[in-house]
């Protein structure tokens, strides 16, 4: 079993050289912070229009290609801060890993929240005598709490060094 989690952790450590060749120019923070106020638009929209969807049958097409983008522009943040809000805590750093640390409990608190929501709301409402109507609540809020603490990381790392960049291409360190 040693074994397998080793092979594992060595592919997962190649992993974030091919993340770092994806998107070069969106990795500054104002590019980064637009694509999180871009997510969190998406979910809140997806959040709001599921009851819709769930209601009428003709918005649900609509309703399921916001989740798709939504599921995108997930694995786009993922992409541009190098996955490390998922990354295993062997690759991290400590700056990483404190960060990834406070961002999973904030994600965690909005699961928790997540989770009281998909609980209460179909049994006050009239959502959970719909078909649809649980998953319309669920989906969205699923997004939210895995995408927060990704979301969080890209809004708070600060632009990459370009000696650091220069450094980690495998150009030689010309301070000597």
């Amino acid at each position: 079993m040693n074994r397998v989690y080793e092979r594992w952790l060595d592919r997962r450590a190649s992993q974030p050289a091919w993340h770092e060749g994806l998107f070069p120019g969106w990795r500054n923070r104002s590019r980064r912070r637009a694509l999180v106020v871009t997510w969190v638009v998406g979910c809140l929209v997806c959040l709001a229009a599921g009851p819709l969807a769930a209601t009428f049958s003709e918005l649900l097409s609509y309703w399921l290609a916001i989740v798709a983008a939504m599921c995108l522009l997930h694995l786009l943040l993922k992409a541009v801060t190098s996955d490390a809000a998922e990354r295993p805590r062997q690759l991290l750093d400590e700056r990483e890993l404190a960060l990834r640390g406070r961002y999973g409990y904030v994600g965690f608190r909005v699961a928790c929240w997540s989770l009281v929501a998909v609980a209460l709301v179909p049994t006050v409402t009239p959502l959970g005598h719909l078909g649809f109507g649980t998953y319309s609540l669920a989906m969205p809020l699923l997004l939210l709490s895995t995408g927060t603490p990704t979301a969080l990381l890209a809004w708070h790392l600060p632009d990459e060094d370009p000696d650091d960049v220069e450094f980690t291409t495998g150009e030689e360190d010309s301070r000597g």
